[in-house]
This record gives structure tokens, sequence and C-alpha cells, in this order.
């Protein structure tokens, strides 16, 4: 660089250090200078707060899981909290991203990103370590398990692609570790997501295709029938390192979860289930089960695509209690827990494997929002699932009666039940709201 130029640097960073300077001053001692992380690498915020190595959330005992989980408050948002406490704290952003709380936003956006932008913060401290999480975001991550009925919940902000990739990677590490597998397989319908062709280029996995069910009316694909899957497993007996489900499909085709379950537990086998579209299931009256109570291993859940998330932000599931792999033996506690810790660390491996190092503050703080939407009992989330629900039932009839052909009869007594049904939901809805 010429020399002239050199000068240019150094006059440009003291008069930007001067300013942090003075903002500094007038913030009092208490202000963070925002440099990155606190200055520090995540390795040694992990040791500051005492550990030596990412947090396994396996470790504790049942015991103390439970008096942890008493203690959680669903009226809570961790991570939202946190977020706005560490930008109210902020007088100099000597850190990433560069457009520095939205002061430096291309004057072409700024009217779109101008309000998001204070609040794009990256991995400071205070909001914790989405890959070794210890504050905020573990809290709201064990909100978001309680809250969905899971064991373990991690959140992603690479989407369930990353989830599905992720997910497939452990699967088959597990089992190549426990098996000798060279190739293991994966058995998964052929509406699967590109993302889980992509699970099984990263893992190295080879692909069993099932065919699944076709509604002969329409032509919309339908779940995998248990038959077929418990052919399938017959026949590939001791090599599957897991069966992945589409469910609901793209269209809203709910797959028999419970017993591709049971199939899955007598084959020792984890079951892996892409419900994107499903992050609403089991949330209120009406609604299917979701697949973690139906039994399955892991659950991928999209929580923008019918939750209030934002694009690209969601959920990875794992189930309560996660049969070993290998063939059927007596209950054996320890092997379950033995294997829930190998699946937690396998999945958090591939999870930092697939994932940002960046992720978005602004992504994560939608999750544990969306998570307080559906699940808190203060929140208008579970009341406009109902009404959503209800309008559901009123736009199918009015379609059926449409459609050519008939079937009034039968739609008739379905009719009668729905409308009972809503009468009911709307008396129960009108006492809350007044």
């Amino acid at each position: 660089m010429p020399h002239d130029g050199m000068q240019v640097c150094i006059r440009v960073l003291a008069i930007a250090c001067g300013a942090a300077a003075l903002q500094l001053r007038r913030a009092g001692p208490s202000a963070p200078l925002g440099l990155g992380p606190v200055g520090r690498a995540p390795s040694a915020r992990r040791a500051s707060a005492g550990m030596t190595s990412p947090p396994d959330q396996t470790a504790t005992s049942y015991g103390e899981a439970l008096v942890r989980a008493a203690t959680l408050d669903q009226t809570r948002v961790p991570y939202v909290e946190a977020l706005v406490r560490a930008r109210k704290r902020v007088a100099g952003p000597f850190f990433l991203p560069g457009h520095k709380l939205g002061a430096g936003l291309p004057a072409a956006a700024a009217e779109v990103l101008s309000v998001a932008a204070p609040f794009d913060l990256p991995e400071l401290g205070e909001l914790d370590n989405l890959f070794a999480p210890v504050g905020p975001l573990l809290e709201a991550q064990e909100l978001a398990a309680q809250a969905f009925g899971a064991r373990r919940t991690w959140f992603l902000a690479n989407g369930s692609s990353a989830g599905m990739i992720a997910s497939i990677m452990a699967c088959v590490r597990l089992s190549a570790s426990a098996r000798g597998h060279n190739a293991p397989k994966v058995l998964l319908p052929r509406n699967a997501h590109r993302s889980a062709v992509h699970g099984l280029i990263h893992s190295g996995a080879e692909p069993v295709w099932l065919a699944p069910e076709t509604d002969e009316l329409t032509g919309l694909t339908l779940g995998v029938d248990a038959r077929t899957l418990r052919e399938a497993l017959r026949a590939h007996a001791g090599s599957v390192a897991c069966v992945l489900l589409v469910s609901p499909s793209y269209e809203g085709a709910v797959s028999d979860v419970s017993a591709a379950a049971a199939l899955c537990r007598q084959a020792g086998v984890p079951l892996v289930v892409d419900e994107a579209h499903g992050a609403h299931f089991g949330l209120a009256p009406g609604l299917p089960l979701s697949a973690l109570a139906c039994g399955a291993t892991l659950v991928v859940q999209s929580t923008h695509k019918t939750l209030g998330a934002l694009s690209q932000a969601a959920m990875l599931h794992a189930a309560r209690q996660s049969s070993p792999p290998g063939p059927a033996t007596p209950p054996d506690d320890g092997a379950a827990a033995r294997f829930e810790a190998s699946l937690d660390a396998a999945v958090s491996g591939a999870i930092e494997t697939v994932c940002s190092s960046s992720p978005s503050s602004l992504l994560l703080a939608s999750l544990d929002a969306a998570r307080h939407q559906a699940a808190s009992g203060g929140a208008r989330g579970p009341f406009e699932l109902r009404r959503a629900i209800k309008l559901a039932r009123l736009a199918r009839r009015a379609l059926l009666k449409e459609a050519p052909g008939g079937e009034s009869g039968r739609e008739g007594g379905e009719s009668g039940r729905e409308n009972r049904e809503s009468g009911r939901e709307s008396g129960r809805e009108s006492g809350r709201e007044s």
C-alpha cells in the first residue's frame, strides 16, 4: 500500500477509536466494547463458565432433568430478552456485521431492513453460542423441547434442510460405529425432500427407495404403507442406519407414524421424520399428533412454515425415549441412555458441520418467539390455531358441496360432527375472549 494510503487508514482508525472511546465514556463502564464475542473465542467462553467442552444435555440424571423442566417458564422468551439487553448495552459496534447496527445499510434496503438491523448481532458473550449453549440459547431450546414434547431440541438457522442432512449423517455415523458398516442403508420414500438426497451424499449411505401410496382420486402422494416398510426392514435387516418418512407431505397427507415407529423399534432402527410442514401438529385439538408423540426418534420441523418464525428458521427434536440400535434386547435403561448420549453428540457434530458458524440472531429470536406464541398460555397462538382449524373445516365442507359425484351422505354425518365441534370451540373461545 502506498505511504499516503497507509496514513489515511491510520487516521480513519484513530477517528473511529476516538469516537468509540467517547461513546464509552458517555455510556459508563458497564457498556461492552463489542470486540467480537466479548473478545473471547467460544472455547474461552466455555472455560470462563467452568466448562472445558460443549455441554452435554444428556449427562444429567433423570431427576435433575425433571427439576430443570419444572423450573422452565413458558411465558418467557430468554433469547429475545437477551438480544434486547445486548442491543441496549452496545456503545460502539466494533464487531460484525458490517452494516453496524443498521447505520451502514445500503440505501436501497434501508426501508425494508432498518427496523431489524439494530438487532442483527453476532454471538456476543451474553447472546450465547448456538453450538455450545450455556445461557439464553440453552434455556430457549429447553423451553422448545418442553413445548413440543421432545427430550432435546436444536435450533436451526439454516432451515429444515440442514436438520435433515444432520439427522441422516448422525444416524449413519452411529450405525457405522456400532455395526461396522462401510455403507449403511437408509430407507426413504420417493417423495423425500432433496435435502434427504444431500444427506445421503454427505453420509455415504446407500438409499433404499420405498414407493408411497397414491390417492386414486386426486393422484396425490400419500404415506408409505406399513406393509411396505415391514418388508423393506426384513429384506435389509442388519444394515439399515435409519428409516426416513415424510409426514405431512407438501399437500398435507399424514403418514401412520405410530405404525412405522413400532416397526422401527422392533428392528432396532432409528426413525427420522421430515415434519417440515407439521410444526403445529399436536398443539391444538383437532390436529394430528406430532411425530414425536407417535414415537419417532428424530423429528425436523420448519417452524417458519406453519408457525410464526422467520423464513429459514427451523428446529430438530430428539425423542424423550430412543431405542438403541441393534437387535431387540431385554430392557436396559443404561443402553438407552448411552444411545441417547451418542445420538446427541452425533447430531450436534453434524449440525455444526452443515450449519453456518454465524447464525442469524434474528432467526434464533424468531424461533424463541414462535415457541412462546404457540405454547404460552397467555399468547394468542393456541387460539389462532383453533380458529384456523375451524375455518379449514368450513372450507372443506364448502369444497365438498362443489365437488362432482356427491358424497353428501357420508359428508353429512361428518359435517354434523364438525358443526358440533365448531360450536363447542366457538363457545369456549367466546367466553375466553370476553
